[in-house]
């Protein structure tokens, strides 16, 4: 742009294109802030820039924040309906007798090996009862009374004989037969 051009030519910022416009020479003057041309009104380009990198910064904490509630939304229903699977599994335990009492499985609802420990014992039908340690406070307490570290943890007639679960099931087949309880064979 040269001084002899009655009608310099700058950039505006309209509906986040970039316009070319055509001001007359009076029209332009300086930002306080900047020291840079006015090109849009009152503003300069650098102003102009921040005011979108502003209004960009400000839509983007909306999204997140707008993410972190349906995140947060979905993980507590998630845990509520674990809730009630856990109160109506609870409920169904104490209406039918699974067991004598001899073999208690502790367990958490998150934990695979747990899992693999009850579906192993149920395959065979051999009774027992499951204590879950992240709900029932009773049951924590016993599981801490006995030393526990990690989930699943195997107790027969109060007595720790296995901490984690062998998917094999070898050494578990061994204890039960050691404790005079029939290990049955896979249904």
């Amino acid at each position: 742009m040269s001084k002899q051009d009655p009608f310099p030519v700058g950039l505006v910022n309209r509906s986040q294109s970039t316009v070319p416009v055509v001001m007359p020479m009076d029209a332009r003057t300086r930002c306080e802030r900047h020291g840079m041309l006015l090109v849009s009104g009152a503003q300069c380009m650098r102003c102009v820039k921040e005011d979108s990198a502003g209004q960009t910064r400000r839509t983007l904490t909306v999204v997140a924040i707008v993410a972190a509630c349906i995140l947060l939304t979905l993980v507590g229903a998630r845990a509520i309906a674990i809730g009630r699977e856990l109160g109506a599994a609870s409920s169904a335990m104490a209406e039918a007798p699974t067991s004598d009492g001899r073999l208690v499985v502790y367990t958490t609802s998150f934990c695979p090996y747990c899992r693999k420990a009850k579906a192993w014992f149920d395959d065979r039908q051999i009774a027992y009862v499951e204590r879950n340690v992240d709900f029932d406070t009773s049951a924590r307490d016993e599981w801490n009374a006995l030393g526990g570290r990690s989930v699943p943890l195997i107790a027969i007639d109060g007595q720790v004989v296995q901490r984690g679960f062998d998917p094999s099931g070898q050494n578990m087949t061994k204890i039960l037969i050691d404790h005079g309880i029939d290990p049955g064979m896979p249904q």
